[in-house]
């Protein structure tokens, strides 16, 4: 565990997040105080359970939004998609992102 700790804490300092979009339950209080200690502390956003996508859909979703089918889109996604036991979550976490700031696009149009 101290392992991925300190790979979050090289992440964040590297990457410096300014929105941190999340389920309020699953953010554990010491990754919560890494992000908040940042010289630009983040903004929190809480995904509500009902709103968030699962695995299938979040595939589909960063497969159209990237155009993986039509041989366009990064290869470390391409990568990502075919190899389900080692992305899963990152692949969740993306297909979330995408829907998460596709409603914000069309709340603003």
């Amino acid at each position: 565990m101290l392992k991925y700790r300190n790979k979050f804490r090289t992440l964040i300092t590297r990457i410096r997040p300014v929105e941190v979009l999340c389920e309020a339950k699953c953010l554990k209080s010491d990754m919560s105080k890494m992000l908040r200690s940042s010289p630009i502390p983040p903004v929190f956003s809480v995904i509500q359970a009902a709103s968030k996508i699962d695995y299938r859909s979040s595939k589909e979703l960063v497969q159209h939004y990237l155009q993986i089918d039509s041989g366009r889109g990064p290869k470390l996604v391409k990568d990502a998609l075919e190899d389900f036991d080692n992305y899963n979550m990152a692949i969740s976490a993306l297909g979330n992102s995408i829907s998460k700031l596709t409603s914000l696009t069309f709340r603003i149009s």
